[in-house]
């Protein structure tokens, strides 16, 4: 084994752990583990190590992701939406896009298709009676970091949203619900 990776953090077993909200949040601390950290870990500690201990892996964008965090800020924090987003009407790869692009410098692209489509599924979860009834009270809270202390490790995590009966992470997906089985297996939910 490479010695650069003996000094990887690895969780241990306890049962007798403390949850709180965190001051502070950073997916990349070397000594906290999320679970997408771990995930990484187990595909490979090579990975794990460059892009958690050294931080020289960023995460890329890419236009699933980018729908996906379109999707929960328009479903959980809409006010925030202008914020990290910007609509585009034109043909990708166009001369207008290319120049909206540069305007809108810091934001992710979203089609109009794809905007239409996320308030149609902004408003599906609000129509809903379950999500009214959790996602959508007074007692919400969105996007809050939580440390959980475990002995010496610590995992963090920041779910869409804690409410005094659950936490809810909300997840996109493709449009069949096999797809989404699949999903759920492969990233562990």
């Amino acid at each position: 084994m490479n010695n650069s990776l003996q000094n990887i953090p690895i969780a241990h077993n306890s049962c007798n752990g403390e949850m709180s909200p965190s001051t502070s949040y950073n997916h990349h601390d070397a000594f906290t583990v999320t679970s997408t950290s771990f995930r990484e870990f187990l595909r490979s500690p090579v990975h794990y190590y460059h892009r958690y201990v050294l931080g020289d892996a960023p995460k890329e964008s890419t236009a699933a992701t980018t729908y996906g965090s379109a999707l929960h800020c328009m479903a959980l924090e809409p006010h925030e939406f202008a914020k990290s987003f910007y609509v585009d009407k034109f043909r990708g790869g166009s001369k207008d896009s290319k120049k909206l692009a540069e305007e809108m410098e810091g934001k992710e692209r979203i089609t109009v298709h794809d905007f239409e489509e996320i308030k149609y599924l902004s408003r599906l979860l609000r129509e809903n009676e379950y999500c009214r009834n959790e996602l959508y009270t007074s007692e919400a809270i969105y996007e809050t970091p939580v440390e959980l202390k475990l002995g010496e490790i610590t995992v963090k995590c920041k779910p869409d949203a804690l409410t005094p009966t659950a936490i809810i992470d909300l997840k996109t997906f493709g449009h069949n619900r096999y797809e989404f089985c699949e999903h759920a297996a492969k990233f562990g939910y």
